[in-house]
């Protein structure tokens, strides 16, 4: 694994944030993954060319004559205080999976820390973030998991997160699965051709989850999705997300 690649995985920034007071229960998650995977057919990885900049279509991008309509916003100090709760945990892993959490990796991470334009741009109201790993010994390569949450006043200060404050120095992926409002995807492969990175960043509602994970090639774009699918299940089965 080229260092370079490493550290592009490791300097990935997660904006995120959100939360309820009510954890859903496994019945309801479950629902709203069936719902979430019958409502979007499964879409095929398809890379932007090396040259190309950016992958949103007219439809995604808000625009001085597009309006986007707030989804009903919830009782966001009980959201803010609850937060970490729909980060990702690794009850929500697959266990054949075998990733383990990293000892004080979860983190806080307030507006204090992160740029002083984007708060003021989006409404960023507070953020935390987690990590997971497995090491392969045989391979030689270590692989991490991680998920960043970011609560905003507004749904619109969240699409805006992802369409303006998500750029990063992965190549965009030119037709990203639709998880929830608005998705955006990041991809690197290895100098080997066996190793890669792979990014979601989604927007739900008042929330953006970013969803990284650095593992083989030929597993780590579904295997990150379907973390994705997940995650947003979780916000979708929340009574307070889902007044």
């Amino acid at each position: 694994m080229s260092k370079s690649l490493l550290k592009k995985v490791f300097t990935l920034i997660f904006i995120f944030g959100l939360i309820t007071a009510c954890a859903p229960s496994p019945q309801l998650i479950q629902t709203a993954i069936a719902q979430t995977q019958a409502a979007n057919p499964t879409s095929t990885f398809t890379p932007l060319p090396p040259t190309e900049t950016s992958t949103l279509t007219p439809s995604e991008t808000p625009t001085k004559t597009q309006t986007i309509i707030p989804s009903p916003t919830p009782d966001l100090l009980l959201l803010q205080l609850n937060l970490k709760d729909f980060l990702l945990q690794l009850s929500d892993i697959p266990q054949d999976a075998h990733y383990i959490s990293i000892y004080n990796s979860l983190s806080r991470t307030p507006n204090e820390k992160v740029d002083s334009s984007l708060v003021i741009d989006t409404g960023r109201l507070d953020g935390w973030n987690i990590w997971y790993s497995k090491d392969y010994s045989n391979g030689g390569w270590y692989v991490v998991l991680s998920d960043g949450l970011s609560l905003y006043q507004t749904s619109v200060g969240a699409q805006l997160a992802v369409t303006k404050y998500s750029q990063n120095t992965l190549t965009e992926e030119i037709n990203p699965p639709k998880i929830g409002d608005l998705t955006r995807a990041f991809y690197s492969i290895g100098d080997t051709g066996t190793q890669a990175s792979y990014e979601i960043i989604f927007a739900y509602r008042n929330c953006v989850h970013i969803v990284g994970d650095f593992g083989w090639e030929n597993e780590v774009v579904g295997f990150t999705r379907n973390i994705a699918r997940i995650l947003l299940a979780k916000l979708q089965a929340s009574m307070l997300i889902n007044p």
